[in-house]
This record gives C-alpha cells, sequence and structure tokens, in this order.
C-alpha cells in the first residue's frame, strides 16, 4: 500500500462544484445542484492499493481470511497502523452482517467466489461537515482498476445501522467493485467514534486513538469538549447532540458529490449523463438511499435499491424507536415462551429476572396473566409483541434480541439522538461503559479503545461496552438497574419505561418517578417527527427488498407503508419483494438453529442489485413485487443441509398468486408462517 499524493484540501460546496464543472463542462452541460448548502469536505489521505497486499474487496484478507472468525492481529496490540484498522474493519463488517460459510451459499449462490478476492484500485478517506450544523461524515470513495470512463458507474452506499465508513463492504462492494464500478461509503453522521477519553486522547479520521496534540485530522465529534466522566464515555450516534438520521438523505447526496470531484480530479472526463449512479444499502443504509432519493432534485441517482430498509412514512404505524422500546418492555417476558427457541439456553442465568420482568409488568397493570404463572404471563407478552407488527416468523428470534438486550441498546442510542440529548445530560439515567464481571460499569480497556475503529458496530454491545444505569448505587449493567416495584430486580425496567415514555407512551402511575424531564419529551417529538420521510423517491426505479420475518426492522411498519405511500402517488417504477422467512440478520444463519429457521435475503439483494443494473444500461423491464416462498434448510444428526437454489427460488416473471399489489383497503402482501426445520 502506497501514498498517492498527499491533498490536504478543505472545499466549500460550491467550490466543488465549480472545480467540477471547469473539468466536466467540455463534455456536456452539468444539471442544477441539489440542495446540499453548507457541506464541505477534507481529504485526509488517498492510497494505491495493488490486489496482493491489499485490496478494495477483502483488505487484503481474501476469502480464507474474511471466514476465520480470529481477527487479524495488531503488530503492536496497543498502537494499530489505519492500514490494520482498516482490515479489522473488514473482517468485523463481513463477519457482522453475513454468513460468510460455503453451506450458507456464500461464494456459490451470492457473494464473490476465490477466483474473485482481489480487486486492485485506489481509496480516498475523506471528511464531509456542515459547521452550520454541527455535524461530521467520513466518506470513503474506492476507485477500481477496472473502472471504465466508457461506461462510467458509481454506487453510493451508507453504512448500515451505526457502523463505520466501512459498514458496506461486504454488502455492497463485492457486487459494485466487480462491476468495475466506484464506490462511495459514508458512514452518514453514525461510526465507531468515542469522546470524554481519559488522558485527553481523540480519534483521527482513520481510527486511531492518539494524545489530541499528535493529530492532523481529528474526527469532530471524538475532539468535542466532553468532560470525561469516568467509567462512562459517549459515543457518537447517542451523543453528538445532533439527530443524524434528519440528514443521512444529505449525507448520501453529498457523498456522491464529492465522488463526481475526485473522478473528475482523476483525469475521468465523464458527464453526468454519462455516469450511472445507484445508490444502494441495507437497513439504516437502505433508509438513508431511500431518503437520498427523495432529496435528490437534479436526479443525480439513477436507481436505487434498498433491503430492509429502516424507514419511517406518515403512513407507518409505528416507528422504530416506539417499537424498539416496545420490544425492550415486553420481549424480555416473552422470550419465556419460546425454549426452544435458538440461543434460549443462554437465557438460563437470566431467568430470575426475566420472570421478574413478567411479575412486575402484571403489576403495573401492562401486562393481563396471572403473576404466579410464567407461561401465561410469556404468551401475554407474546400478543402484545405481534399487537406493533411483528411478524410470527420473527418470535424464534427473541432469545437472541433479549441475550444481547438488543432493544434496550437502541432505545437508549435512539432516545438520545432523538432528545438531542448531551452526555451530561444523561437522559433517563442510561450511558455506555464497560462492565466488569460482577456488572459493575469499569473502566474501558485500552486494548478496547484502540481497536474500536475496526471492531465496533457504533452501538452498544460493541467492543466490551455496554448500555449501563447510572443510579445512586452506582454505574452497572441495565439489566441490573433497581427494580419499579418494591425494589426488586427486574431486567432494567425503570430506565426502559422512561425511553418507552420519550415516544409519547404514558407511564403507569406506580412508575411515574421514571417519567422523563419535559425538556427531554418535546425535543424527542421533533427528533422523531424529523426523520419521518414523504414517501416520494421521485421518478426513478426503486427496488426494495425486505424479510417478512424481520425481527428488527418490522416491514409492516417500514417497506410496506412506503411502497404503499410510493404507489398511491403514482411512482409505479417502486417495486417491492417480499421474502419470508428472511429477517434481518444474515450472520445469524451461520448458528445453528437459526439455519433451519431462516434463509438469507443477501441473495435477493445481490439479484436486485443485479436486476436495476439490467434495467438501467438495458431499459429490461423491472420484476413485479411478491413475495417469495422460500423454503429454509432441513437438518440431521451431522447439522443443517448445505444452501441451494430450492431454498432461496429466484424472483419470478410471473408471480401469481404471490403477487403484491394494491387492494381497496391497502397493500396486499400475501403472508406465509412457516417457522423453519427442527
Amino acid at each position: 500500500m502506497k501514498p498517492i499524493r498527499p491533498m490536504k484540501q478543505s472545499f466549500r460546496i460550491a467550490h466543488v462544484v465549480a472545480i467540477t464543472l471547469v473539468v466536466m463542462s467540455a463534455c456536456s452541460a452539468v444539471p442544477k445542484q441539489p440542495r446540499l448548502d453548507g457541506w464541505q469536505h477534507e481529504q485526509v489521505s488517498a492510497i494505491e492499493l495493488d490486489g496482493a497486499s491489499d485490496d478494495l474487496l477483502t483488505a487484503g484478507l481474501g476469502l480464507d481470511g474474511l471466514r476465520n472468525p480470529m481477527p487479524p492481529a495488531f503488530a503492536d496490540p496497543l498502537a494499530p497502523t489505519a492500514q490494520e484498522l482498516r482490515r479489522l474493519a473488514y473482517h468485523n463488517n463481513y463477519r457482522a452482517l453475513l454468513d460468510l460459510t460455503d453451506a450458507g451459499g456464500f461464494s456459490r449462490l451470492y457473494g464473490f467466489g476465490s477466483d474473485q478476492e482481489a480487486v486492485p484500485g485506489r481509496e480516498y478517506l475523506l471528511l464531509g461537515s456542515n459547521p452550520a450544523i454541527g455535524l461530521s461524515h467520513v466518506m470513503v470513495l474506492q476507485v477500481p482498476d477496472t473502472f471504465a470512463s466508457d461506461q462510467p458507474c458509481l454506487v453510493a452506499a451508507p453504512s448500515s445501522g451505526s457502523r463505520g465508513v466501512y459498514g458496506a463492504v461486504g454488502t455492497v462492494g463485492p457486487w459494485a467493485l466487480h462491476k468495475g464500478c466506484a464506490v462511495v461509503y459514508t458512514d452518514k453522521g453514525t461510526g465507531n467514534w468515542a469522546a470524554g477519553l481519559a488522558d485527553g486522547q481523540v480519534m483521527h479520521v482513520d481510527g486511531r486513538m492518539m494524545p489530541a496534540e499528535q493529530v492532523d485530522y481529528a474526527e469532530p465529534f471524538s475532539s468535542s469538549a466532553i468532560e470525561p466522566m469516568s467509567p462512562l464515555l459517549a459515543l457518537k450516534h447517542a451523543h453528538s447532540g445532533v439527530n443524524p438520521e434528519a440528514y443521512w438523505g444529505d449525507m448520501v447526496l453529498h457523498s456522491i458529490e464529492v465522488a463526481m470531484h475526485l473522478l473528475a480530479d482523476q483525469g475521468h472526463r465523464i458527464s453526468h449523463d454519462d455516469l450511472t449512479v445507484v445508490a444502494a444499502s441495507v437497513s439504516n443504509g437502505g433508509g438513508a438511499v431511500l431518503h437520498a432519493a427523495e432529496l435528490d432534485e437534479a436526479d443525480w441517482i439513477d436507481g436505487v435499491v434498498a433491503s430492509e430498509p429502516m424507514v419511517i412514512t406518515a403512513a407507518s404505524d409505528w416507528n422504530l424507536y416506539q417499537t424498539a422500546t416496545h420490544a425492550a418492555i415486553y420481549e424480555p417476558c416473552a422470550a419465556l415462551a419460546m425454549p426452544g427457541a435458538p440461543m434460549a439456553a443462554a437465557l438460563a442465568l437470566a431467568r430470575p429476572l426475566l420472570e421478574a420482568r413478567c411479575r412486575a409488568l402484571v403489576d403495573l397493570g401492562m401486562l393481563e396473566a396471572d403473576r404466579t404463572n410464567v407461561t401465561a404471563m410469556a404468551e401475554a407478552a407474546m400478543q402484545q409483541m405481534a399487537r406493533v407488527g411483528r411478524h410470527p416468523s420473527a418470535a424464534p428470534a427473541m432469545a437472541f434480541n433479549t441475550y444481547a438486550n438488543l432493544w434496550g441498546s437502541i432505545a437508549g442510542v435512539y432516545g438520545n439522538a432523538y432528545a438531542r440529548a448531551s452526555f451530561e445530560e444523561q437522559l433517563c439515567g442510561v450511558g455506555i461503559a464497560a462492565v466488569g464481571p460482577t456488572g459493575q460499569a469499569t473502566r474501558w480497556p485500552e486494548a478496547s479503545q484502540v481497536g474500536f475503529a475496526g471492531s465496533g458496530s457504533g452501538i452498544p454491545p460493541t467492543s466490551g461496552l455496554e448500555m449501563v444505569a447510572i443510579s445512586p448505587s452506582g454505574v452497572s449493567r441495565l439489566l441490573l438497574a433497581p427494580g419499579v416495584v418494591d425494589g426488586a430486580f427486574d431486567y432494567g425496567l425503570g430506565p426502559t419505561l422512561c425511553l418507552h415514555a420519550l415516544g409519547g407512551n404514558p407511564l403507569p402511575e406506580q412508575a411515574q418517578n421514571f417519567a422523563p424531564n419535559p425538556a427531554w419529551l418535546a425535543r424527542a417529538a421533533s427528533g422523531q417527527a424529523a426523520v419521518v420521510r414523504s414517501g416520494d423517491p421521485g421518478d426513478r426505479p426503486v427496488i426494495i427488498v425486505h424479510g417478512q420475518a424481520d425481527g428488527l426492522v418490522y416491514a409492516s411498519n417500514t417497506s410496506r407503508p412506503y411502497v404503499e405511500t410510493a404507489w398511491r402517488a403514482g411512482r409505479n417504477q417502486v417495486v417491492y419483494i417480499e421474502v419470508a422467512n428472511a429477517q434481518h440478520f444474515d450472520a445469524l444463519l451461520a448458528l445453528p438453529g437459526f439455519n433451519t429457521q431462516y434463509v438469507p435475503l443477501s441473495p435477493y439483494f445481490d439479484h436486485a442489485l443485479e436486476q436495476m443494473w439490467t434495467h438501467l444500461l438495458t431499459a429490461e423491464p423491472l420484476p413485479a413485487s411478491q413475495l417469495i416462498d422460500t423454503t429454509p434448510r432441513a437438518s440431521d444428526a451431522s447439522g443443517a443441509e448445505a444452501l441451494n437454489a430450492t431454498h432461496v427460488p429466484p424472483v419470478g416473471s410471473d408471480p401469481g398468486e404471490s403477487a403484491i399489489y394494491m387492494a381497496t383497503d391497502g397493500l396486499y402482501v400475501p403472508s406465509r408462517t412457516r417457522q423453519g426445520n427442527e
């Protein structure tokens, strides 16, 4: 890996446009610019990757290296280089989002094969910011050596979840790079950025932690004036004081703008009319590309592919925050209703706390069941989960969600973001810290800190960090917060009720002492309103793919109302593919139990990208909206059978009874409730 040349540039967007105009004017007129007032960027570094020691697709790890459960090591465990952090980020993000096993179909049915492991090219690391908003985002532009000016293409791929800038390298990168497209990634204002670190440490844009005086390009949030409150620390998505989700689409458009400038600077004399731009990603990234399409007044984006998008419209009955806090309340009890679910055995030690949660809900009048009958209480909690739109086939993932405290973490991070709460406010008495063996918060180990840019997901639990409860008795794991009823431990119900109230939900009379500050309520309401999308992606082709069994981003509250809104607005180029027996986390399918309950969604995302590409280049019609009826793998004493095409049939040209369409009473989607194979 060698530097191309140092470039320390800072352009306001008007200057970027002006330079781009000079380079591109010889080709054709440049179209009007979208609404990007105030955005600027700095180029931090540029490197050339030879495809041998390092590359764009796998960071030099190859397929075997990505499949290796052991992460790549640092030469100096306490001083990783930028290249080592980048390599760790690749390993982490591939494995966190995909089932890379051959039995799971990766390298055979989707992804890339062992003969396609290395993609040489150039990579640019950039820092974007909007000082008026107080928001920054990190971008990476990758230009493979196979990029061709005679048929140029650019794929904009924002990260999923709260992940760092390399969050989409595994989901979008393989398809885009093997097409010879340039790819521009953005962390969309979230990512693995920490502040309030002890000893004056800050984070370089390339992820390295070091003393502030040694950093030439510091990530702005990491270097913000946050006083350490040991053992608590601040993460960007939760504590930046900005609601980044409101600007996800702006940051995707900004990344496209910057990519066009850099391509022109490289000497690629391409006009906007010649450049094919696809915006594509999954989960939060899927929501970001849909938002970008809604804001794209200049028609930079030619097509959109979004998988399991976290997107809320006015037609959504529940937003993500409401479903997350609702699930944080009820799912720990409901998980007891499925003792045979994958990872249910991992909850054995926590069972007394889970049962206490059930009883507390009954005592508060939030659950109608016999408090002496655990099964009855768990089944009543299951009914509560279905009430907010979760499909029945998502239920087997409840034990995993509860074990990871997934909902409590999402509630804490998004609650802070929507309320734009500062680190010092300690909203609802929750924070983020490392936790020791006894469940008490402790100092974050240095070895975990220095690798955070590569190992983190931007949201707890990650890299040894968890959501914690702050109380007069100390700072402890959220699940060990003092109980609501008679002080009995109840799996952290008190702070969860406060976070739930931030979504506009009333508190039981007995829990009024957990009521949030009125100022938080007003800010949280405006923050949630700011992320409601129009549901109108413009007159461009869009393919949305969603798993019917998604237990995190419920299709009934996200993709379905989005598609219905778009169709009612006459956007008939919006295609919706719903996949039976597919859930949110494909990586879980590498684990026993999940691999016989669910099928991967990734093959359908890859297929949608290919269909979009063919449509844009040849005008071949897009597929019809439809439900794909899949079949989970069977198993025997030796384990699950290998995934094959019969488990994940292709999108059909004539869906017949599986068609999704607008009925007189709204969007019609066939339902499949198969629970998988035992």
